[in-house]
């Protein structure tokens, strides 16, 4: 997709399971856009997902339609949602940024997720996090 992560994020990610592409109905109409890929080693992929934050932006502003000269933060912000670290980035819109967080299932599985806006993620974390342990 025409990424350039960090070779530990790479090498991270399982490469036996799909990434999954996620798209959400925003409240100006349009669709917003993610990511969710299965991370074998979740703290390779804490380390290689830091340090993919010097040129992330870059990497997704076409696919979360992005202009990188109107960012309200000139690097990424914490949050936390659901018990969940979240680091963030605003552009001119709250439903115009980048969103990621590494997401511990239940059943013992993390995911690295990536959105282009807050709504978003949570949706995404509240889904993570409620699967059923054993599945």
């Amino acid at each position: 997709m025409g990424f350039h992560p960090p070779a530990e994020l790479n090498q991270a990610i399982d490469p036996q399971a799909p990434v999954y592409i996620s798209l959400f109905g925003k409240s100006d109409g349009t669709t917003g856009r993610g990511f969710i890929a299965k991370v074998s080693n979740p703290g390779l992929g804490q380390t290689g997902i830091q340090r993919w934050e010097t040129n992330e932006s870059d990497d997704l502003k076409n696919l979360f339609i992005l202009n990188l000269s109107k960012a309200f933060t000139p690097g990424f912000n914490d949050n936390t949602y659901n018990g969940v670290a979240i680091r963030f980035r605003n552009f001119p819109e709250s439903i115009q940024t980048i969103d990621y967080a590494l997401i511990t299932a239940p059943n013992g599985e993390t995911y690295a997720v990536f959105t282009n806006s807050k709504d978003h993620i949570f949706v995404l974390i509240d889904a993570i996090l409620s699967q059923t342990k054993g599945k």
